[in-house]
Protein backbone atom coordinates (compact mmCIF):
# COMPACT_ATOMS: atom_id res chain seq x y z
CA UNK A 1 0.00 0.00 0.00
CA UNK A 2 1.45 3.34 -1.03
CA UNK A 3 0.09 6.81 -0.29
CA UNK A 4 -1.64 8.32 -3.32
CA UNK A 5 -1.46 5.03 -5.20
CA UNK A 6 -3.50 5.10 -8.42
CA UNK A 7 -2.99 1.42 -9.05
CA UNK A 8 -6.19 -0.53 -8.69
CA UNK A 9 -6.01 -3.66 -6.56
CA UNK A 10 -7.21 -6.83 -8.30
CA UNK A 11 -6.77 -10.26 -6.75
CA UNK A 12 -8.00 -13.61 -8.08
CA UNK A 13 -8.29 -16.44 -5.56
CA UNK A 14 -9.47 -20.05 -5.76
CA UNK A 15 -12.31 -21.20 -3.47
CA UNK A 16 -11.09 -23.68 -0.86
CA UNK A 17 -7.41 -22.70 -1.17
CA UNK A 18 -5.67 -21.31 1.96
CA UNK A 19 -4.05 -17.88 1.56
CA UNK A 20 -2.02 -15.47 3.65
CA UNK A 21 -2.59 -11.86 2.65
CA UNK A 22 0.53 -9.95 3.60
CA UNK A 23 -0.66 -6.35 3.75
CA UNK A 24 2.39 -4.09 3.70
CA UNK A 25 2.04 -0.34 4.21
CA UNK A 26 5.11 1.42 2.82
CA UNK A 27 3.29 4.77 2.96
CA UNK A 28 3.51 7.56 5.50
CA UNK A 29 -0.05 7.25 6.86
CA UNK A 30 -2.36 4.42 7.87
CA UNK A 31 -4.41 2.59 5.25
CA UNK A 32 -7.33 0.18 5.36
CA UNK A 33 -7.92 -3.10 3.59
CA UNK A 34 -11.73 -3.18 3.65
CA UNK A 35 -13.69 -5.96 1.95
CA UNK A 36 -16.66 -6.62 4.23
CA UNK A 37 -18.73 -8.73 1.81
CA UNK A 38 -15.68 -10.86 0.97
CA UNK A 39 -14.70 -11.24 4.63
CA UNK A 40 -18.14 -12.68 5.40
CA UNK A 41 -17.54 -15.50 2.90
CA UNK A 42 -14.17 -16.78 4.11
CA UNK A 43 -12.96 -19.12 6.81
CA UNK A 44 -10.70 -16.89 8.88
CA UNK A 45 -7.82 -18.35 10.84
CA UNK A 46 -6.30 -15.14 12.23
CA UNK A 47 -4.82 -11.73 11.60
CA UNK A 48 -1.28 -11.18 12.78
CA UNK A 49 1.19 -8.35 13.17
CA UNK A 50 4.66 -8.26 14.65
CA UNK A 51 3.04 -7.24 17.94
CA UNK A 52 -0.13 -9.32 18.14
CA UNK A 53 -2.44 -11.96 16.74
CA UNK A 54 -6.24 -11.72 16.55
CA UNK A 55 -8.68 -14.60 16.07
CA UNK A 56 -12.33 -13.79 15.34
CA UNK A 57 -15.12 -15.32 13.19
CA UNK A 58 -14.62 -12.64 10.53
CA UNK A 59 -13.14 -9.23 9.95
CA UNK A 60 -14.65 -6.33 8.05
CA UNK A 61 -11.40 -4.43 7.59
CA UNK A 62 -7.75 -4.44 8.52
CA UNK A 63 -6.02 -1.11 9.27
CA UNK A 64 -2.28 -1.12 8.73
CA UNK A 65 -0.26 1.74 10.18
CA UNK A 66 2.55 3.45 8.29
CA UNK A 67 5.65 1.31 7.90
CA UNK A 68 3.88 -1.77 9.29
CA UNK A 69 2.70 -5.13 7.99
CA UNK A 70 -0.31 -7.28 8.85
CA UNK A 71 -0.98 -10.83 7.73
CA UNK A 72 -4.48 -12.20 7.24
CA UNK A 73 -4.82 -16.00 7.15
CA UNK A 74 -7.99 -17.15 5.37
CA UNK A 75 -9.68 -19.56 3.00
CA UNK A 76 -12.16 -18.07 0.50
CA UNK A 77 -15.27 -20.23 0.27
CA UNK A 78 -17.88 -18.62 -1.96
CA UNK A 79 -17.09 -17.68 -5.58
CA UNK A 80 -17.90 -14.13 -6.63
CA UNK A 81 -16.40 -10.69 -7.13
CA UNK A 82 -16.08 -8.49 -4.05
CA UNK A 83 -15.17 -4.82 -3.59
CA UNK A 84 -11.94 -3.92 -1.83
CA UNK A 85 -11.40 -0.32 -0.70
CA UNK A 86 -9.46 1.97 1.60
CA UNK A 87 -12.14 3.99 3.41
CA UNK A 88 -9.83 6.54 5.05
CA UNK A 89 -11.41 9.94 4.37
CA UNK A 90 -14.13 8.33 2.24
CA UNK A 91 -16.30 10.91 0.49
CA UNK A 92 -13.79 13.74 0.81
CA UNK A 93 -11.43 15.17 -1.82
CA UNK A 94 -8.50 13.68 0.10
CA UNK A 95 -10.20 10.31 0.57
CA UNK A 96 -8.05 7.33 -0.24
CA UNK A 97 -10.83 5.73 -2.32
CA UNK A 98 -11.15 8.97 -4.28
CA UNK A 99 -7.39 8.88 -4.90
CA UNK A 100 -7.64 5.41 -6.44
CA UNK A 101 -7.21 3.00 -3.54
CA UNK A 102 -9.84 0.42 -4.47
CA UNK A 103 -10.23 -2.77 -6.42
CA UNK A 104 -11.73 -6.23 -6.39
CA UNK A 105 -11.19 -9.69 -5.02
CA UNK A 106 -12.52 -12.39 -7.34
CA UNK A 107 -13.00 -15.90 -6.00
CA UNK A 108 -13.15 -18.57 -8.71
CA UNK A 109 -13.93 -22.28 -8.62
CA UNK A 110 -16.57 -24.09 -6.61
CA UNK A 111 -17.70 -23.74 -3.03
CA UNK A 112 -16.06 -26.67 -1.20
CA UNK A 113 -18.50 -29.58 -0.80
CA UNK A 114 -16.87 -30.99 2.31
CA UNK A 115 -17.24 -30.16 5.06
CA UNK A 116 -20.71 -28.80 4.36
CA UNK A 117 -20.72 -25.07 4.99
CA UNK A 118 -23.10 -23.79 7.62
CA UNK A 119 -23.19 -20.07 6.96
CA UNK A 120 -24.32 -17.94 9.88
CA UNK A 121 -27.21 -15.58 9.31
CA UNK A 122 -25.20 -12.41 9.84
CA UNK A 123 -28.37 -10.32 10.04
CA UNK A 124 -29.74 -12.13 13.08
CA UNK A 125 -29.20 -10.41 16.38
CA UNK A 126 -29.11 -6.71 17.22
CA UNK A 127 -25.31 -6.31 17.32
CA UNK A 128 -24.68 -7.73 13.87
CA UNK A 129 -27.59 -5.84 12.36
CA UNK A 130 -26.80 -2.53 14.05
CA UNK A 131 -23.12 -2.97 14.87
CA UNK A 132 -21.63 -0.87 12.08
CA UNK A 133 -24.09 1.96 12.68
CA UNK A 134 -23.42 1.89 16.43
CA UNK A 135 -19.65 2.00 15.89
CA UNK A 136 -19.89 4.88 13.41
CA UNK A 137 -22.27 6.84 15.66
CA UNK A 138 -20.20 6.37 18.82
CA UNK A 139 -18.42 9.36 20.31
CA UNK A 140 -14.93 7.87 20.46
CA UNK A 141 -13.58 11.06 22.06
CA UNK A 142 -15.44 10.03 25.23
CA UNK A 143 -14.33 6.40 25.16
CA UNK A 144 -13.21 4.68 28.32
CA UNK A 145 -9.89 2.90 28.04
CA UNK A 146 -9.45 -0.29 30.00
CA UNK A 147 -5.85 -1.43 30.29
CA UNK A 148 -5.28 -5.16 30.49
CA UNK A 149 -1.88 -6.00 31.93
CA UNK A 150 -1.09 -9.49 30.72
CA UNK A 151 1.83 -9.70 33.15
CA UNK A 152 -0.71 -9.89 35.97
CA UNK A 153 -2.22 -12.99 34.39
CA UNK A 154 0.95 -14.79 33.43
CA UNK A 155 2.97 -17.22 35.48
CA UNK A 156 6.64 -17.82 35.88
CA UNK A 157 8.40 -21.19 36.28
CA UNK A 158 8.59 -20.74 40.07
CA UNK A 159 4.77 -20.50 40.13
CA UNK A 160 4.40 -24.01 38.74
CA UNK A 161 4.50 -27.17 40.83
CA UNK A 162 5.99 -30.34 39.49
CA UNK A 163 4.12 -33.49 40.47
CA UNK A 164 7.44 -35.35 40.36
CA UNK A 165 8.61 -33.34 43.37
CA UNK A 166 5.67 -34.50 45.48
CA UNK A 167 5.50 -37.82 47.31
CA UNK A 168 2.39 -39.08 45.57
CA UNK A 169 1.44 -42.76 45.74
CA UNK A 170 2.17 -44.65 42.53
CA UNK A 171 -0.87 -46.42 41.13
Amino acid sequence: VRDGSRRRWCYVLEAGQPYVFEIVNVGTEKHEFTAEDFMRTVATRKAETGESEVKVPFFTEIEVFEGRTAELFLIPLIPGTYDLVCEIGLGTPDGHFEKGMFGTITVTGQTPASPVLQLADVDSGPWVTDGSALVKAADWDTKETIQIDLAEMSFTPQDTVSLADQNLPVQ
